[in-house]
């Protein structure tokens, strides 16, 4: 599905770097300061464009009821306010999308990649027969903006002057007023930090981005840009592209649909069961493939998070930007106790994102698909990089870090 920021032509003027996320849709990678936009996300906040994400609109009395039976995640008791995460089923129960939903008083949003959103509309409107209920692609009318950081909620609560929005806890959701425009917010943390989802109408999107970084403008560039002042910001607040934002999410444990995992891939194969899956609700599309699995115990593969071990004697991102792996590079078995150092290692997998992680030292880390056999919490693995096979361990959880684990809050 090919598609167009609103905000397009005010990123080129601030002569963003873009590229391409699939066919249609162009993305900015970098302001041209990734190390200062990545840093606004761990000290205050990242107001990122997302024209790579979809809305679909679920209206109808029975429309709560109807998902309920279509997706994987339960949602009986599911209000305004509230938001869910789960899947939507082929009849193979591989997964077709990875939604995020969010309850208004009138209906319910689903967030969904751009390029999975004419499947779910498509694949879950045949199923309508006589239910009140109507699934339609909204993407034109709802833009979408995200904004990452420890601050992030206090920015909106300052440019909305609404104290519901500050105090705002995972998975809720609240409609306040930026720029003269209504705006729903939904909380989702993906970067080991909180962070808010924004649903911005597309006619009010640059007046939405501009209210928004008034409040951290100091950084901003072209005082001839009527949109952008260089005032001092009130927040620790900069835009962000996808590169800045990619290594934060790769930290903070959030692997993402078509990137991480796909169409080809099980439930069980994602790494995020659990937030999408309920074990206790009733039927749905492809639920008899994700309970035998349950039943077996194990999937043939799993989406898990890797750290490459440090050079010894050397620390520091120039460490971790020669270890980065590629996407795609081959993930293999490490030698075991006992076995011959020259035993040529087997191939068990591959990266399917990387980074190097400002937050671990500048170590090298990644998402990688794995056989199951060696995604334990603690297995060593090699990890293919120009050539060389790096050592690394599996991660316990994909979060290698998170605020509260850096400060010894439990979280």
């Amino acid at each position: 599905m090919a598609r167009t920021s609103p905000l397009l032509k005010q990123h080129h003027d601030r002569e963003a770097v873009t590229a391409e996320y699939g066919p249609g849709v162009e993305v900015v990678q970098t302001f041209g300061e990734i190390d200062l936009e990545y840093a606004a996300v761990r000290k205050g906040a990242g107001l990122i464009d997302l024209p790579q994400r979809a809305v679909v609109q679920v209206s109808g009395g029975d429309g709560p009821d109807f998902l309920n039976r279509m997706l994987t995640q339960e949602l009986k008791g599911f209000e305004a306010g509230q938001c869910r995460q789960a899947f939507w089923l082929s009849r193979k129960g591989r997964i077709d999308a990875d939604l995020f939903l969010v309850r208004t008083a009138n209906s319910i949003l689903v967030d969904v990649d751009v390029h999975a959103a004419a499947r779910v509309v498509e694949g879950l409107g045949s199923y309508i027969i006589s239910e009140d209920a109507a699934i339609s692609d909204v993407t034109e009318a709802w833009h979408r903006l995200g904004l990452h950081g420890p601050e992030a909620l206090a920015v909106l609560a300052a440019a909305s002057g609404s104290g519901d929005v500050a105090g705002l806890g995972p998975l809720g959701a609240v409609e306040i007023t930026i720029g003269g425009e209504r705006v729903l917010v939904a909380r989702r943390d993906m970067t080991g930090d909180p962070g808010a989802e924004l649903f911005v109408p597309a006619s009010g999107a640059s007046a939405v981005y501009g209210a928004l970084m008034k409040l951290g403008a100091e950084h901003l560039r072209g005082a001839e840009d009527e949109a952008f002042t260089h005032v001092k910001g009130e927040f620790h607040l900069r835009e962000i592209g996808w590169a800045a934002f990619n290594v934060a999410r790769i930290e903070g444990g959030s692997p993402i649909y078509l990137l991480d995992y796909g169409p080809e891939s099980l439930p069980h194969e994602s790494g995020v069961l659990s937030s999408r899956v309920s074990f206790t609700k009733g039927c749905y599309l492809g639920q008899e493939i994700v309970a035998r699995i349950q039943s077996l115990g194990s999937p043939k593969q799993k989406v898990v998070a890797v750290r490459i071990d440090d050079k010894p004697g050397e620390r520091g991102p120039t460490v971790g930007e020669e270890q980065q792996p590629e996407c795609g590079a081959a993930v293999l078995t490490a030698a075991a106790g006992g076995a011959s150092a020259e035993a040529e290692p087997d191939v068990i997998g591959g990266v399917t994102s990387s980074a190097v992680s400002p937050m671990l030292g500048g170590a090298a880390i990644c998402f990688a698909t794995v056989k199951s056999k060696f995604s334990a919490a603690g297995t060593r693995v090699l990890v293919e990089v120009e050539g060389r096979g790096l050592p690394g361990t599996v991660g316990a959880n994909l979060a290698l870090w998170t605020r509260s684990a850096a400060t010894g809050v439990a979280g």
